[in-house]
């Protein structure tokens, strides 16, 4: 059925017998309320958030910025700084990677706490080690899976990788102001170390 099926093609107003025929007695007040444009002027979609009216991917990435600092994640971009930011989007990473890391210094990765946290019907719990929440950085750094991964990396590699998983979850977990705790000369190379790691680990 159309939308426009019980509306009165002459006046444009709801055409009340059709909508008792077609409607259960609990809707009918609800859609008889809904005002009618008289005019008869085609429907438009709008975008609110500019003056134009006209969608824009430019838009809409700082309404879902604005989002998230409304959704209230415990590390919104609001304690990262510019330099920061310009650090991340700078990496020679593939896009999904630079994604990514922007994804887990927002804390919203799709994780069961996080969706949880918006209602959605479901156990927070790791489905890994069925002891914490699934958090971000339960799922990046804590969970002994995660851990392991951490460990292997370590044992295969240098000194570096210490200092990719340390600085990494420091950098999280409070420490946003600043890449990583990590000397200035190997900051670039580590922390196009820790995107890859990182995504690795997920």
């Amino acid at each position: 059925m159309l939308v426009s099926e019980p509306i009165d093609d002459d006046t444009g107003q709801w055409n009340r017998q059709k909508v008792h025929i077609l409607f259960a007695p609990s809707t009918r007040c609800e859609i008889l309320a809904i005002p009618l444009n008289a005019l008869h002027r085609r429907d438009e979609l709008e975008w609110k958030e500019n003056r134009a009216r006209r969608f824009s991917v430019k838009d809409a990435y700082h309404v879902a910025i604005r989002l998230s600092h409304q959704d209230g994640a415990e590390h919104s971009n609001a304690r990262i700084d510019g330099k920061v930011w310009k650090t991340i989007w700078a990496l020679k990473v593939p896009p999904k990677v630079r994604n990514f890391i922007w994804r887990v210094c927002s804390n919203i990765l799709p994780t069961k706490e996080n969706l949880h946290s918006r209602r959605v019907k479901m156990e927070p719990r790791c489905d890994i080690c069925y002891q914490q929440p699934e958090s971000t950085s339960h799922l990046l750094w804590e969970c002994p899976m995660a851990r392991n991964v951490w460990a292997r990396v370590q044992k295969c590699s240098n000194q570096m990788a210490a200092k990719v998983y340390h600085g990494s979850h420091y950098w999280y977990s409070g420490g946003l102001s600043a890449p990583c705790s990590i000397p200035e000369r190997h900051s670039s190379r580590t922390i196009r170390s820790l995107a890859v790691l990182l995504v690795s680990v997920r």
